[in-house]
């Protein structure tokens, strides 16, 4: 945050101090986000601007924030060792697994962050989940199962206008929707510590955990994901709103 590139003259501040997370002065202030979108795509958010359905912020400009659901995970951007790492290993898969991830996704969360998600933080926090939230979040969008207003009033609180998993589209337990019907348990335990695979019983456990505290931890996961919150646009696939979007490094 304190480097050049985020003066007023370059490419404005990294996270802005003020409520809406807009950048406010030099060459880049209030540059807008697409409003009036849908004569452009069909895909919008809630107020008609041009940003994911799931990411219902109501601000007409470009955003950014240091914090994902109020700590900072990651604090450097990559450097050339990571690099170095991805390119020495045996297949392309795993070196694209490698671009796509430690080096590369660390400078759109760093840059973009993620605010407003009122039901996530302590579940997230408690299973070591809040860096992957917005990631699954999304997977659970495009499964199906979180849904958004289509439309929201301008003038209303954007607290008022947030996604869901509507009961009408739960098809199971929470443990079937994150297992069986969506898949997202495999990334949910390999990013978190307590959560483990036991294969003799081919079931996901956590440890410490009884059949009831398991049950309603699913229950607390899964409404979590359902709340995606606010995205600034690195964050996300509008990142090309953002200016550092097009400097931000090599692994594109």
């Amino acid at each position: 945050e304190d480097s050049v590139i985020f003066l007023d003259e370059w490419f404005g501040v990294a996270s802005p101090t003020n409520a809406n997370h807009v950048v406010t002065e030099g060459r880049w202030a209030y540059t807008p986000v697409l409003a009036d979108a849908t004569d452009f795509s069909n895909i919008t958010n809630s107020y008609g601007l041009l940003r994911s359905p799931w990411n219902t912020n109501s601000v007409p400009y470009f955003t950014r924030y240091d914090l994902t659901l109020g700590h900072a995970f990651y604090t450097n951007f990559p450097t050339c060792s990571q690099f170095s790492e991805c390119i020495r290993r045996d297949s392309l898969a795993k070196i694209n697994e490698c671009l796509n991830g430690e080096t590369h996704g660390p400078v759109h969360i760093m840059i973009g962050g993620q605010w407003g998600s009122v039901s996530s933080n302590s579940a997230m926090m408690t299973f070591g989940l809040a860096p992957q939230h917005l990631l699954l979040a999304k997977n659970l969008w495009r499964h199906g199962y979180v849904r958004c207003p289509d439309t929201c009033d301008d003038e209303g609180s954007s607290s008022e206008c947030k996604c869901s998993c509507p009961a009408s589209v739960m098809d199971g337990t929470p443990y079937e929707v994150l297992t069986d019907r969506t898949g997202l348990m495999h990334w949910i335990d390999s990013s978190s510590r307590a959560i483990y695979f036991n294969e003799t019983e081919g079931r996901y456990h956590i440890q410490g955990y009884t059949p009831q505290m398991e049950t309603d931890a699913w229950e607390s996961i899964l409404e979590a994901l359902c709340d995606p919150g606010h995205a600034g646009e690195m964050y996300t696939s509008a990142a090309p709103y953002d200016p550092t979007f097009w400097v931000r490094g090599a692994a594109k």
